[in-house]
């Protein structure tokens, strides 16, 4: 029986409740967890939340304050919309220039 790396990610995940990392990582391999679809998103998301700190870091230093309402709209941004941002905030130079480029890209 072949597993999909999926059911493969869901059995670690299982066995890791019950048996050391070490062991798991001999009956596992790197290359085949990677491959899960699961694995994958985490890794996605893990790049969404980094990318929206590192925004939020450079708006407030850039803007002073981000208005709670901006803010929202800005954790719904997907991660290219993100890394757009985070180009395009080099150039604000008032919170209106967030509102409008809100705008603009549609968000």
């Amino acid at each position: 029986m072949v597993l999909s790396p999926n059911s493969l990610l869901i059995l670690q995940r299982v066995l890791s409740k019950f048996i050391k990392k070490d062991l798991i990582r001999q009956l596992f391999s790197e290359e085949i967890m990677r491959e899960s679809v699961i694995y994958q998103d985490i890794l996605e998301e893990g790049k969404r939340e980094e990318a929206l700190v590192m925004i939020m870091r450079l708006l407030r230093r850039r803007l002073v304050t981000v208005e709670p309402e901006l803010e929202q709209q800005i954790r719904r941004l997907s991660i290219t919309q993100l890394e757009n941002l985070g180009e395009a905030l080099l150039d604000f130079s008032s919170p209106a220039d967030l509102v409008t480029w809100l705008q603009a890209n549609n968000c």
